[in-house]
């Protein structure tokens, strides 16, 4: 009897170390990690610019219209057919949609990462409260929240991707603008020297 009682004395001690272990962990590193996450990184100083940076860094994805609005004010509509070229308008058009896009991803990764990081936070009591044999459903819980932020950073990768095709495009389709003045130029060239 007295080896049993030894033996859960034992275990006993060793799920109290854990427990102290993963709660000196979560003190040591939470605050600073939550600390160094909340860092203001603003920098816009005019008015509408800094509108703009606002609404596309608080995290909600509750405001769409709004980022949409800001964006505008501070960059402008597409011209007015009169005062552009189709191709051009075209092109602004396309890279305003595609930079809106990007900008809205954004802020539906920070407000993901919100939530992954609660979650976590919420594994982490819950590990410094768990029962013998819990650690399996922290694993699996650890698993679906590290699940969830790779999905996050893969749409944060192909928002990435897109964006850069969109330049590739863009750049693309300003060589096929300057060609097509050049032939107008040496057709024109053409004419006038046939007169």
């Amino acid at each position: 009897m007295r080896c049993v009682l030894w033996g859960v004395g034992i275990a006993h001690r060793r799920v109290q170390q854990a427990r102290w272990t993963v709660t000196n962990l979560i003190g040591r590193f939470r605050n600073s990690l939550q600390m160094l996450n909340a860092v203001s990184v603003r920098s816009a100083a005019l008015p509408v610019p800094a509108s703009l940076e606002t609404i596309a860094r608080n995290r909600q994805t509750n405001d769409l219209p709004a980022l949409t609005d800001a964006y505008y004010r501070t960059f402008g509509p597409v011209p007015a057919a009169t005062d552009a070229d189709r191709l051009t308008r075209d092109l602004m058009d396309v890279d305003d949609a595609l930079a809106l896009g990007t900008l809205k991803t954004l802020k539906a990764s920070d407000q993901s990462g919100d939530l992954i990081l609660q979650s976590g936070n919420r594994i982490e009591d819950e590990a410094r409260q768990a029962a013998p044999g819990s650690a399996p459903f922290l694993t699996a819980a650890s698993t679906a929240a590290n699940i969830q932020s790779q999905a996050m950073m893969q749409k944060m990768l192909a928002a990435m991707i897109r964006q850069e095709a969109a330049r590739v495009a863009h750049d693309n389709a300003r060589r096929k603008r300057h060609a097509a003045l050049v032939g107008k130029a040496r057709q024109a060239v053409s004419d006038f020297l046939k007169r």
